[in-house]
This record gives C-alpha cells, sequence and structure tokens, in this order.
C-alpha cells in the first residue's frame, strides 16, 4: 500500500509491517485530539489486516514524542477527555494482536513515554532520552503510565522517574529494562527493518498467543496463567502454523506461516 498522509500520521506498509509514524516535527510530535483519532484509526484497521504481523509505532523529525500539546500557554493543562480518549488508544495498541515495536529518537516524554510503553519492543537510537516530566508542571500521568510503567521498569525505578522527572538516556533505559535495543543514531532504520524482518518471520499465531500470556502474567495467579497456557496450547497444535514449524525444521527449510 502506498504512504497514506494524514494530517498527524503517515500510514505505510513495508511488506508485513506497517508502520504509523508521527508527523507533526515541529511541535516535537507532541499528541493532539486529531492525533488521537487518526491514530485511533490506523490501530484498528491494521488489527482487521491478516497482512500486517508487526506493527510499528514511529516518528518523523529529530524528537519522538513530546507528549500532550498544550500549546504555549503557561497554565494550558490536558482535558479529562483527551486523557479518556488517549486512555483508550493506548489501551488499544497494547492489545494490538501482533507484536508492537517502539522506534524512539530524540526525546519521548510525558504522554510519548506512556505511548511507548504500550509497545512490546522498544529499539532505541543513542541519542534518544526518556522522561516522565508530569512532576515537574504538577500533573500526574493521565493515560496509564503509573500502571505501566512499574511493570517494565519494576516499582523502584518507576517511582524514581515518576517522583522526579528527570531525564535518562537510552542506555539508562536499557539496564532498567524500558528500551530492548540501543544503536547509532545513523543505524536505527536498518536495525528496525532487521528486527520486523525477525519477527515477520514467526508464526503470528504462535507470537499473538505468546503475546496474550505474557500480558496477562502478572495479573492472575501461576495455577491460572498455566491453564491458560495449556489452553492456549491446545488450539495451536491445531493450526497450519505448528505442523508448518515442524515440518520446516525437519525439512530443514524456512518456515511459511499463515493465520490458520
Amino acid at each position: 500500500m502506498p504512504a497514506e498522509v494524514h494530517e498527524t500520521i503517515i500510514v505505510e506498509q513495508q511488506g508485513a509491517a506497517r508502520w504509523i509514524r508521527l508527523n507533526r516535527p515541529e511541535r516535537r510530535n507532541a499528541i493532539t485530539d486529531q492525533m488521537i483519532a487518526e491514530l485511533g484509526d490506523a490501530v484498528a484497521d491494521a488489527a482487521a489486516d491478516r497482512s500486517v504481523r508487526v506493527l510499528v509505532i514511529a516518528a518523523a523529525g529529530t524528537a519522538f514524542c513530546a507528549g500532550a500539546d498544550l500549546g504555549d500557554s503557561p497554565n494550558a493543562r490536558p482535558s479529562l477527555s483527551t486523557l479518556e480518549a488517549s486512555t483508550e488508544l493506548f489501551n488499544s495498541i497494547e492489545d494490538f494482536p501482533q507484536p508492537v515495536i517502539g522506534v524512539v529518537q530524540g526525546i519521548a516524554c510525558a504522554g510519548g513515554l506512556e505511548l511507548l510503553l504500550c509497545c512490546d519492543l522498544i529499539l532505541a537510537s543513542e541519542n534518544a532520552t526518556f522522561a516522565d516530566i508530569h512532576a515537574g508542571v504538577g500533573l500526574i500521568p493521565g493515560a496509564g503510565g503509573a500502571w505501566r510503567l512499574p511493570r517494565r521498569v519494576g516499582l523502584g525505578v518507576a517511582k524514581q522517574m515518576l517522583f522526579t522527572g528527570d531525564v535518562y538516556s537510552s542506555a539508562e533505559m536499557r539496564e532498567v529494562g524500558l528500551v530492548n535495543h540501543v544503536v547509532p543514531a545513523d543505524s536505527l532504520q536498518d536495525a528496525a527493518d532487521e528486527l520486523v524482518r525477525k519477527l515477520s518471520n514467526r508464526s503470528p499465531l504462535g507470537l499473538a498467543a505468546m503475546k496474550r500470556l505474557a500480558n496477562s502474567a502478572f495479573d492472575v495467579e501461576r495455577d491460572i496463567h498455566m491453564a491458560l497456557a495449556l489452553e492456549e496450547n491446545a488450539r495451536h497444535l491445531e493450526t497450519h502454523d505448528y505442523a508448518e514449524g515442524l515440518n520446516a525444521m525437519r525439512e530443514k527449510r524456512q518456515p511459511v506461516y499463515a493465520w490458520a
């Protein structure tokens, strides 16, 4: 599909990956109600398209996302309706059936950090920086950040980030588990393409099942989770992907997976 240029985002299919780029570089890709609406439509379209095996959230310009666009007024605050819409959007990204990769250059702060926390994997350039700056301006995370951040980096680090609003490097965030890979800035696109290629060659049914199980791991007791895993396996054993993976291994060839 050719690139679709919307008012605030660019959507493009590259092989099995759907790329969604925030496209307000002049405002450091700050989030507006229009962007929330366009992102919501793009994510829903990608979720319904079985050719999409990876969703990539990236950004144009030198910054990933500076959070909500509050304009230039020193007294501006995000509205409750904007926070509600952001929460719904971020939940839909977290619940996306296939892996979601966040690709980060420059600053990712406040709502931009909350957006990244919905991604399964985060690939960052060595010049990327991360911060939850809400405390510095008398606000609190309004779209799931205070729930997702402790699950990603642990309670102690999360509280430090939340309470101080300090800025951290991609290397520091790699150490605490927020970022999965750090690469030179001029290698970011190539590294993203390679990660997309690797995930695209995996079973989409298998990845979807593993994602569901991983996402529920902190929310249910062990025995319940084990039962869920057995249910997922029972379904997966009857799929084309299961048989294809084993056959390809025996025949020493690359598997050809399908949504079946």
